[in-house]
């Protein structure tokens, strides 16, 4: 009996650890940049790969893309992240909006979460 309830501690355990990384690395960045907003501005598409982070969205005013760049920055596991590439371009389909892309260089994210 003594081993089964030590067997189940050690499950409940594993199961949490799990929870823990899953609340860190790429999902906890979900989470995180899920829990941003800004005015005025709307993600469209997150991309993570090999490291490198890509973010895109709309905004009406070009002026909320450094806002949302501070609030990228403010995240534990975007803090040594480096923004390298930034296109703004106008929105042929909806009048009055702007489209952007925000890239980072590629680096490994941290596995830390906000």
């Amino acid at each position: 009996m003594q081993a089964t309830l030590q067997q189940r501690d050690f499950v409940i355990e594993q199961l949490g650890l799990r929870a823990d990384g899953m609340r860190s690395g790429v999902a906890g960045l979900l989470e995180n940049l899920a829990s941003l907003s800004t005015e005025g501005l709307w993600l469209t598409d997150i991309q993570v790969n090999q490291g490198q982070l890509s973010v895109s969205g709309m905004t009406t005013d070009v002026e909320k893309v450094p806002q949302l760049i501070q609030q990228l920055q403010n995240i534990h596991s975007l803090q040594d992240k480096r923004f390298a590439r930034l296109e703004i371009t106008s929105n042929e389909e909806y009048e009055g909006l702007l489209k952007f892309t925000l890239q980072s260089e590629n680096q490994q994210l941290d596995k830390g979460s906000r």
